[in-house]
Order: C-alpha cells, then structure tokens, then sequence
C-alpha cells in the first residue's frame, strides 16, 4: 500500500480489466489488503470506484464471474462496517451497483449484499441513501433464503425504516408487507420478535392500515395469538397491531368474521389485569361495535362477556377508569342497539358491566341508553330490577342531561310494565323520582313517568298511595297523557348519547417498540479468509513462425582474404567470416607504471 501497489491494481480495475481473470485477481489482491489499518488511505486511493467497476454487469457474450462478485460483496460489507467507508459508500450509482450484487445466484454472496444493506440502514449517516438507491428491495429479498440469521438480521432493519412515512411508503410499494406477515409467524423467536414490532408500527399510521388488511395481517394475528404459548410479549405486540387496524372502519366486520374476537379472548386469558392489555382490548371492542354489521358476530364470539370482565379488572383502579370506561360504555351501546339481541347480553354479563360503569359521571348517558334498550325486551325486566338495577337508574335520572333522562324515563315505565317486579321498583324508592319527572318539561320524559307512575300505583303496594294520586288527577286534568299511546308505541326509539371520541394517543407504543437507532449497535462483517492468487505460469505456447516464400535468387558470392571467391551452392556448406583485429603495440613511452 505504501509503495503504491494497491494504487496499481485499482487503475488495472478501472482501465485494464479487459477480462473476467485479471478483474479476479484484481478484486482478491486488494481484499487482501483492506485490513483495518489500510482501511482510509484504500479507500482515499479510489477503492470505491475500483470495487463498483469490478461488480459491474459484463456486457454480452460475458457472463458473470461469481468468485468476483462474492469478493466485490465482502469488500463493500467491510467498508459498510466502518463510519469513514460507509461516507464513501453513500453516492446513489455506488449503492445501486452494490444492491445489483443481489442478481449473483451464490446465496452466500446474497447474504453478504444483504448484511451490508443492514449496515446502511442501522446509521443515519447513510439510511436514507440507501433506501433511496433500493435497499428495501435487498432485504426483502434476504428475507426470503430462508435463512435464519438473514431473516433476522433484515428484519431489524425493516423495523429501524418502520418509523418514518417515506420508508413506510417505500416497504408498502415494494411488496415487502406479505413477507413481514409470513415470518411474524417464524419458528425463529428473534425474527417473530421483530417483524411484530415492524407491523404494529405499520399499523399505528392510517396510511398503512388499509395496505395491511388486504395483506392478511388479521388472520396472521389471529393464528399468531392462538399458537403462541408461553410469549406473552409478542402476543401483546400482536394486540397492538389489532387495536390500531380495527379502526379503519371498512374492514371492521371482515375482521371479525377473520376470528379477531377470539383471538383477543386468548390474549385477554394471557395476562389479565395488565393495564395496557385492558387498554388495548376495550379499544378494539369499541371500534369492532362501532360497525352494525359486525355485531351479532361479536356477540356470538361472546364480546360482552369479555367486556364484563375487563370493567370487573378495571373496577378498583380510577386512574384507569378514566381512559377505559368511555370505551367500554360504548361499546355495550353499540352492541344494545343489535336488534333481537338483548337477551344474550343480558345472559353474558351487560347488567354486570353497566352497574359498575354507571358510577362514572362521565358514562351516564352511555350507560342510559342501553339499559332502556334491554328493557325492551320483556324477558330481561325481571332481571333489571334486581342488583341495584333500580337505584343506578333513580341516580342517572338527576343527571343534568336531557339524552339521559330521557332515557332512564323510558326505562321506567318498560320496568313498570312487569308485574312481578313492581313492589321491587317502589322498594327502590322509584316512586317519587317518578312523581317529580312526571312534571317534567319534557312530553316524553313526563309521559313516560306517567305511565310507570299510574302502572305502578295499579299494583296497590305499600308506600305508593302518598301523592300519588293527587298527581294522577293533575296529569288527567292537564292533559298530559293524551298522545300516551302514540308516544308508548315509539319503543325502539331512544335518546342517541354523545359518543365519545377515540382518542388513539391513550394507547400509544411504549419506548421498546418504538423505532430508534441503537448506539450499541455492532455492525455486521464478513468472515475474510486470504484469497490466493494463481501463478502466472509458463503462458500461452509461442506461435509459430510465419510463412516464408521461396523465390529463385542469385548465388550469394563471398570472397576469402586472398581474393578468391567461394560459390555458396545448395551442397556447399556457408562459411562463417571471423574478423580479425590487428594487435595493436603501445608505445614504451606511454606506459606508466607506478
């Protein structure tokens, strides 16, 4: 290198490489010499360019020396590994030729291209110049050798691009989705690992949602939480990934109809409990049931017995409350608005769930609006005026909002319509709540009252007679129950509550599974073994000797010392002339002898 020798072969690369054999002996000698200490002043003496016109494509009839392109592929990983050779590297037409490496049929010179891509990719120096010049493209085809190693490898830098929405674009456009889905699924903990990490970033932007549900993200996620036992960290991130796609609303139903609901039964089953699995599973419930089509599947994948038990694990934590009850309010609206479905949600556990989600002021009226949505149902009333049902409904009727009162009212009088539970309801205390609403402001809210008053007043329990009467006579007097019957037969309709809105940034992606680059992270090399060079050898044969034509021509005459001449006929043997030269006598006087 300090004699210029390495300088020599870069110029015979780059001028003189006229054939595949010099351009091989070329590429070992100066792989050879790429030691780290020779590393800078290789790469100052033009070993970049020397290496690009070594890996280029032969112009036909030559066909690619794969010894050349496996050598050109352990030169650029090695200058990729090191800081002042990746600066080097970084020129879109060097990294197009070092990607073009990939068309070599040997997979381990793939493999060698592949880790060099990695190396690009893992620093910020040289990240956006290689997805640039195509390196999205290299490690999708890395991906795909089936090699372990390589599929991890690739994988972690999928997930270090997976943040930024340009190389979003870039990993939807280049097809690579399919291939993330398959190995999120890999036998190989590592690349399972992080290929979830890669997709449930995908997920978290609306731009790629659409992409990975025509993809089959779902159904990888549903296998994925059924078959993976014991791991619970990435059945989480696979929760992640399901919560933030349900919420592209085209494809709620599909996901359902795609198993989702038990899948997140297994996961639920996984880790009960843990905050952020609770978070994680009322969102995607909510966002399932906000798709009227996707209801009755819900609720025969047993969603609300589900939900009962996630308000049951949130129950005794206020701070979780705040971001998970609205959620799970919601949700049993939107699931009480499925039409001959009241009973089995009251079978798997709604009144369980609204009991304790009337607590929280903030869910009353999503918690009003279904409970006079079961009571339609003449079945379910014998139900609702037992556990504290009543008195929920007595204290979401002073609420200060029209939607909810108006709906507890209605409540009341589905309630007063079951005899066997009347002498319960006035227990309750339901009686003058009923007496003060009848006064209401409101035709329905005081009609309905009313009815429940003067329903419940026929049933000559104990406590009722005290202002009851004069209270009916009023109403008769005023006229107030005169369109009962047109109002009464209107029982589907309710009060709709105020929906609250999804509020993503409550489920956002802790620190781990957010795309950084890692200060530690150990660049990839290559195993470099000496490469021989072959001898020169003797060469080619010498050619032969040109044609000579013969011609006559006159007898060549040479004379001797004395004059004579010799006649050189075809018998006659040539003589060869020897020159004498005369002795030549120095004069005595000249010689000097000291």
């Amino acid at each position: 290198v300090e004699q210029g020798g390495a300088y020599t072969l870069m110029m015979i690369c780059m001028l003189r490489a006229g054939n595949q054999f010099t351009k091989q002996v070329c590429a070992k000698a100066l792989l050879n010499l790429l030691t780290p200490e020779n590393l800078e002043k290789l790469v100052n003496e033009d070993l970049v360019q020397a290496a690009s016109a070594l890996s280029k494509k032969p112009l036909p009839p030559k066909n690619d020396d794969e010894k050349l392109l496996r050598v050109c592929a352990e030169i650029f990983c090695l200058l990729s590994a090191d800081e002042y050779g990746r600066s080097k590297l970084i020129k879109r037409a060097t990294l197009m030729n070092i990607f073009n490496l990939t068309r070599s049929t040997d997979r381990i010179t793939q493999s060698i291209c592949g880790k060099t891509a990695c190396n690009l990719l893992s620093f910020k120096d040289s990240q956006a110049a290689a997805v640039d010049a195509g390196a999205v493209s290299v490690l999708k085809q890395m991906c795909t050798l089936g090699d372990p190693a390589s599929e991890r490898e690739c994988s972690d830098a999928f997930f270090l691009i997976s943040g930024e929405e340009s190389y979003r674009r870039e990993i939807r456009n280049s097809q690579v989705l399919p291939v993330l889905i398959l190995l999120a699924r890999s036998k190989n903990r590592d690349t399972r690992w992080s290929c979830n990490r890669i997709l449930c970033n995908l997920a978290l932007y609306e731009s790629s949602r659409k992409a990975l549900l025509e993809t089959g993200t779902i159904p990888a996620m549903v296998a994925l939480a059924h078959e993976t036992e014991g791991d619970d960290d990435i059945v989480e991130i696979c929760l992640y990934t399901v919560a933030y796609l349900s919420l592209e609303s085209n494809y709620q139903t599909k996901m359902v109809e795609d198993g989702v609901v038990g899948a997140i039964k297994k996961i639920w089953k996984g880790k009960p409990g843990n905050a952020e699995i609770l978070k994680l599973v009322s969102l995607t419930l909510r966002s399932l049931s906000e798709s009227p089509s996707a209801r009755a599947q819900m609720i025969a994948d047993g969603s609300m017995e589900l939900l009962a038990e996630v308000v049951l694990a949130t129950s005794s934590d206020s701070a979780l409350q705040e971001s998970i009850f609205p959620h799970c309010a919601t949700t049993v609206y939107n699931l009480a608005c499925c039409r001959d479905s009241e009973e089995v949600l009251v079978e798997q556990g709604a009144l369980t769930a609204l009991r304790t989600l009337g607590q929280v002021l903030s869910c009353s009226s999503l918690v009003a609006a279904p409970l006079y949505l079961l009571s339609l149902v003449a079945s379910n009333r014998d139900k609702m005026a037992e556990g504290d049902i009543p008195e929920l409904l007595i204290k979401l009727s002073e609420v200060d909002d029209e939607a909810t009162v108006q709906n507890c009212s209605g409540t009341f009088f589905m309630l007063s319509k079951a005899t066997k539970v009347r002498e319960k309801l006035v227990e309750a205390g339901m009686v003058p709540t009923l007496i003060r609403l009848s006064k209401s402001a409101t035709e329905k809210v005081r009609i309905s009252c009313s009815e429940a008053l003067k329903n419940l007043s026929s049933s000559g329990g104990d406590g009722i007679e005290e202002g009851t009467v004069s209270t009916l006579i009023s109403m008769s007097l005023s006229g107030a129950n005169l369109n009962t019957t047109t109002i009464m037969d209107e029982k589907h309709e309710h009060e709709r509550p105020v929906i609250p809105e999804t509020d993503v940034s409550k489920v956002s992606l802790p620190d781990y599974l957010m795309p950084r680059f890692d200060t530690a992270f150990e660049a990839h090399s290559t195993t470099i073994l000496k490469r021989e060079g072959l001898g020169a050898g003797q060469g080619p044969a010498p050619p032969e000797p040109p044609t000579m034509e013969t011609r006559d021509e006159a007898p060549l005459t040479i004379e001797d010392e004395d004059g004579m001449e010799g006649a050189g006929g075809e018998d006659e043997e040539t003589t060869d002339k020897i020159m004498m030269f005369a002795k030549m006598h120095a004069p005595e006087n000249d010689l000097h002898f000291g």
